[in-house]
């Protein structure tokens, strides 16, 4: 197997003699595939310009093999899909709704100089914009029971096309650099075989210059005549060696410029992975936080309602106290009037049951209980706010107010161990989304207080300056070294032991504050007097 790769690519590419399976291990190419797949949830499969697959398929849903191409019409349409997408077009992957229902395709030519070898195309994501009633129309026209085609297609994975196109994207970049792999293989397998060529020139040359000396030493001609005929052949063999070594420097340069070459390139496949596996970790963790706040938003609302008809009872209850107790005031002057046996025997019943006791702890009681359920709600109204979810939508907020939702929300980290100081200026509404802001400074004061270490401070101050709002958390913990200082919003950096954190917060938080909201992030901070995070939300309207 290694003698065909390395033989078959220094044939000419224009034969169209060199075959995709040649150049590539299709197992690795297999795994890059799935992994592919995985990372960005679209199906995908690897094929021969006429469409005859090279790969497994990766990723295919049910509403594709199952329901579609199982109908005569489905199939066709299917077909005419990947023809249009095996076309070569060098100059960006071709993306295009598949003719099958309600789906987005796209592929991507792999070439060798300029020759098309192969496709790798992608697909099977539903569009967001499609309506039902076409669809339903579509199952019609292909014969496909309607009620099995539409669950099977609403099971089919949404996305937007802004998202499947950055994907289509990625994947024309990973053909390109397929391309250019190949490409570079073969020129080193060409090298290769010319400098096996002199080598083997070279050999020859020798054996018949050794032939020739024998037969010049079997000859009578002069002894002289000999040596300077000898002395000819060994400096054309000396001169022989030295075009040899000249051209094996020459090879041995080229290949290590394209070998140098070859590194680079994988290095940036290596950063387009790379970048795929944090975009796949980021979108898991807002999916996350998304159903998080949803179920948070689900229980505040299941214990508010129960909230609302304790408090109301308690009032209630209050109320019927004070009748009460008047009552028994009234029902006391009367006794005193009565036989004195009937008022003691009153007064023994009272003492018994320890009226007085019970009349003077009730309206505590109950003032003590409507405080609990009045801090029972505004606890459930901030989990409320801190839940907002939304998704991408802004609207207008006040800061101070997602700050204090989200010290409440944070709270039972930080009541044990810290001091929390409150220095808030009067804020304009800023357009922002709330709970997106609110996950950035949950990020903060949560990290805030993991670095104290027995007992400290966190301060909270926000401001207005020009155009921007000012929010400042500063804590008096163990600091950040300055060779981390640099590294904390990268991905996946995180100080804690494994299995304790993502890396992912501050690289989030980043993210929100500055690619979504425009802002800026600073970090200052020293080792052993702590760290101070500065946020800049720019006050643009709508």
């Amino acid at each position: 197997m290694t003698k065909k790769r390395l033989v078959t690519p220094t044939q000419p590419i224009e034969t169209g003699g060199i075959t995709f399976e040649e150049l590539f291990n299709l197992d690795d190419v297999q795994r890059l595939q799935d992994e592919f797949a995985m990372a960005t949830g679209v199906a995908s499969i690897i094929t021969h310009t006429d469409g005859a697959p090279l790969t497994a398929p990766s990723n295919f849903t049910y509403f594709c093999s199952e329901v579609i191409r199982k109908t005569e019409k489905g199939c066709a349409n299917c077909f005419k899909s990947d023809s249009a997408l095996g076309c070569y077009h060098p100059e960006g992957p071709i993306v295009q709704p598949c003719l099958s229902g309600g789906l987005w395709d796209a592929g991507a030519g792999i070439t060798v100089g300029g020759h098309h070898i192969a496709n790798w195309l992608i697909g099977q994501v539903r569009d967001e914009t499609q309506t039902e009633e076409k669809m339903r129309w579509y199952a019609r026209e292909i014969g496909a029971d309607e009620v099995s085609f539409m669950k099977a297609f609403l099971e089919v994975p949404a996305m937007s096309f802004e998202r499947f196109e950055r994907i289509a994207k990625v994947l024309f970049t990973l053909a390109n650099q397929m391309s250019a792999t190949a490409y570079q293989t073969i020129l080193q397998a060409r090298y290769i075989t010319e400098r096996n060529k002199a080598v083997e020139t070279l050999h020859l040359q020798t054996v018949e210059l050794e032939h020739e000396v024998v037969a010049r030493q079997m000859t009578q001609e002069s002894l002289q005549e000999q040596a300077a005929l000898l002395e000819e052949e060994i400096k054309k063999r000396q001169e022989a060696q030295a075009e040899l070594e000249e051209l094996n420097e020459s090879l041995e340069r080229r290949i290590q410029e394209r070998t140098s070459e070859l590194t680079e390139k994988n290095a940036e496949v290596q950063r387009a992975y790379d970048d795929l596996k944090r975009v796949q970790a980021q979108l898991l963790q807002q999916d996350k936080m998304a159903s998080i706040g949803q179920l948070a938003a689900g229980v505040a609302h299941e214990i508010n309602n129960p909230m609302g008809f304790i408090i109301s009872n308690l009032g209630s209850l209050g109320k019927y106290v004070e009748k009460l107790a008047a009552y028994l005031d009234a029902d006391e002057k009367l006794l005193t009037g009565c036989d004195p046996a009937i008022s003691q025997m009153a007064a023994k019943e009272r003492q018994k049951y320890k009226i007085d006791r019970i009349r003077n702890d009730m309206p505590d009681l109950i003032a003590e209980s409507v405080d609990g359920a009045q801090r029972i709600r505004k606890i459930v109204m901030d989990l409320k706010s801190f839940s907002r979810v939304g998704g991408d939508e802004f609207t207008h907020a006040n800061i101070n107010e997602g700050l204090d939702s989200t010290l409440s929300i944070a709270w039972n980290e930080l009541k044990y161990k810290t001091t929390v100081t409150k220095d808030y200026g009067q804020l304009p509404q800023v357009w922002c989304n709330p709970g997106q802001l609110n996950q950035v400074f949950l990020n903060i004061l949560v990290n805030a207080a993991n670095a104290i270490v027995d007992h400290g401070e966190i301060l909270v101050t926000t401001k207005k300056e020009g155009d921007y709002v000012h929010v400042v958390i500063s804590d008096n913990g163990g600091g950040i070294p300055p060779e981390n200082l640099k590294r904390i919003f990268d991905p996946f950096f995180t100080t804690k032991d494994v299995g304790k954190g993502t890396g992912l917060g501050l690289s989030i938080a980043y993210d929100i504050v500055v690619n979504k909201h425009g802002g800026r992030i600073d970090v200052t901070s020293e080792v052993g007097k702590g760290t101070t995070f500065s946020i800049m939300l720019p006050m643009k309207s709508a």
